[in-house]
């Protein structure tokens, strides 16, 4: 992950809320991206169908939505893509995101600030 800075944004833009709590099973999502062989703005719905250690959605993606924000019914991030899994070549796959709770837990591990945490230290 990279940290960008965001200068002269409409004043109607706001940073979307994070939410660690993990979604439930069929929890509804959507999935903000850049897919290479699509629109350069795209949104899939999907559900949750496994939430053990990543996060598992019926979503159809594609390769370039690894890295892409996971968004719950009210908005919030909840994950970021992972990657895309592929049963056979007769399949699209499903999608596969960490959620939010594990990455700050990785971060973390290598000694990386979380950005709340980062916003604390400087004050």
């Amino acid at each position: 992950m990279r940290e960008i800075e965001v200068r002269d944004a409409p004043d109607d833009i706001q940073p979307l809320e994070l939410n660690f709590d993990r979604p439930g099973i069929l929890a509804s999502m959507l999935i903000i991206g850049h897919p290479i062989n699509g629109d350069p703005w795209t949104v899939v719905r999907g559900d949750i169908n496994n939430n053990l250690e990543r996060l598992q959605m019926t979503a159809t993606i594609a390769a370039g939505n690894s890295g892409d924000p996971v968004l719950d019914e009210n908005d919030q991030v909840v994950g970021m893509m992972l990657a895309v899994e592929v049963a056979d070549a007769a399949t699209s796959g499903f999608a596969v995101a960490y959620p939010l709770a594990r990455l700050r837990s990785q971060l973390e591990t290598w000694g990386v600030l979380w950005p709340d945490a980062r916003i604390q230290a400087l004050k």
